[in-house]
């Protein structure tokens, strides 16, 4: 007790020297024009506090991304290209149900966990309910339509629907954010880091079994099923005060704030799959596999600005709260450099992209290059859109959001439904960087100009 009022004493003496250093500092120097030198230095030497806030969420993404590209090369190689379409196209077609099955609520059930502590028992148990109860409706739903789609089968309804219950077991990440709202990271990354490598384990076993496709989709639910559990023992430890209780009007307000991140999910799901189910329709399974070998690649650089847009959020809100023109001048620096990295990224593997898929994929998949070439660039408008997200968050426009991805979205069906025919796979890559460059970039051009000459590190007249 004495040590914990002492430790709480010191950190107010210490807090109230820093805000009266910074204070008489400002007062010296009331009209220093933002230097971009400044910015930096005071950015490295937050970057400790930075990177522990952030450790344990780069980490999780991290196993997942480079666990994710080695075993899906080996199981790529295994399966061949049109048994690994297939696979691809099982795994576009339930990422669509995952989209609406999420709500679009992790944010807002965040938010008000923190802002209401007295009713989080109520929040928790309401948004669990909804989920559960939309994931079970839309994992039949989406074993149904692919049977109307495909044909009926009897191995075609027992891998969608093993499959297909990785939607249902989203019902459980109201855990996850449980444990945002309580700065607890560390406990989620640890139960999705053990769930992901398991279930990466258990593709290796199969690969090295000889183990027919159907029984991938196993492997697959098992990363949902054991993140679940992972997630729940970690809740037995850390619960709630009250039990969890569903409101009906509280599922009201829920689900009335957050229809436009549902339109903005599904949005971007188009964007990011649509390519995979015209391929298919036009090319074949042999094609979209080819196709598909490229995006863990392309995608595996997205980490990246997740985790830094997750770092600087705080500061850039803080920039905010001192004036608008350090807040836009901290933006301009962010997008600039965001868009040097997704530049040298996407240049460095364009380089290198024959020699990529050629130890990673083997001969077999060599047109994959070409589509690696082209589909890699998207990383330019990725870095910049999530740069965007934080004068989103700030500006408190969800709805500019949501009209973006639904016009990316757009972009993506009319471009997919011109250049696949008559380009194939290589098209499909063209279409993907054209609606990420729609979503993320351009359309700021119409909804805020301002705001897209920042994204090319242009200030503003007034700045």
């Amino acid at each position: 007790m004495l040590s914990d009022k002492f430790s709480s004493k010191t950190k107010k003496e210490i807090n109230q020297q820093i805000n009266q250093q910074v204070n008489e500092h400002e007062k010296e120097q009331p009209n220093r024009e933002f230097n971009g030198i400044y910015f930096l230095r005071k950015f490295w030497n937050n970057f400790n506090h930075i990177l522990s806030n952030s450790f344990w969420l780069l980490l999780e993404k991290l196993n997942r991304a480079v666990l994710g590209l080695l075993v899906g090369a080996w199981l790529a190689r295994y399966l061949g290209p049109s048994e690994y379409g297939e696979l691809a196209y099982a795994l576009a077609y339930i990422s669509f149900f995952q989209a609406i099955v999420n709500l679009g609520t992790d944010g807002i059930i965040v938010r008000d966990l923190v802002k209401h502590p007295n009713s989080r028992h109520e929040i928790l148990g309401t948004t669990f309910r909804l989920r559960l109860v939309t994931g079970i409706f839309f994992w039949i739903i989406s074993i149904l339509v692919i049977q109307i789609l495909k044909g009926w089968s009897y191995s075609s309804i027992w891998f969608y629907a093993v499959f297909g219950s990785i939607v249902f077991f989203q019902a459980f990440d109201t855990l996850d954010l449980w444990f945002q709202s309580q700065n607890q990271s560390k406990k989620t990354a640890w139960s999705k880091l053990l769930a992901h490598s398991v279930s990466n384990l258990a593709k290796v076993v199969l690969i090295i079994l000889n183990a027919r496709l159907e029984l991938f989709a196993i492997a697959f639910a098992m990363d949902g099923l054991l993140t679940s559990i992972g997630l729940y023992l970690n809740y037995r430890h850390n619960k709630t005060d009250r039990a969890w209780v569903f409101n009906s009007e509280r599922a009201k307000v829920i689900l009335k704030e957050s229809w436009p991140y549902i339109v903005s999910g599904l949005s971007i799901m188009i964007y990011m799959r649509i390519g995979q189910f015209m391929i298919e329709y036009y090319q074949g399974w042999r094609e979209l596999g080819i196709f598909a070998v490229a995006q863990p690649i392309s995608q595996l650089w997205y980490v990246i600005p997740m985790t830094l847009m997750t770092s600087l959020a705080p500061y850039i809100s803080a920039q905010k709260a001192k004036g608008e023109k350090e807040y836009l001048n901290s933006l301009i620096i962010v997008f600039r450099s965001f868009a040097a990295l997704g530049l040298t990224i996407s240049l460095g593997i364009f380089a290198l992209s024959e020699h990529i898929v050629d130890i990673f994929y083997g001969p077999v998949y060599s047109l994959s290059a070409q589509v690696l070439g082209i589909h890699i660039f998207t990383n330019l408008f990725v870095f910049q859109t999530l740069a965007l997200n934080l004068w989103i968050i700030n500006e408190a426009k969800g709805l500019y959001q949501t009209y973006q991805t639904v016009l990316g979205a757009i972009t993506a069906l009319v471009a997919n439904y011109l250049l696949i025919p008559h380009y194939g796979i290589l098209g499909a890559a063209w279409a993907s960087v054209l609606s990420y460059a729609v979503s993320g970039v351009f359309s700021n051009l119409i909804f805020e100009p301002k705001i897209f000459l920042m994204q090319f590190g242009i200030k503003p007249k007034h700045l």
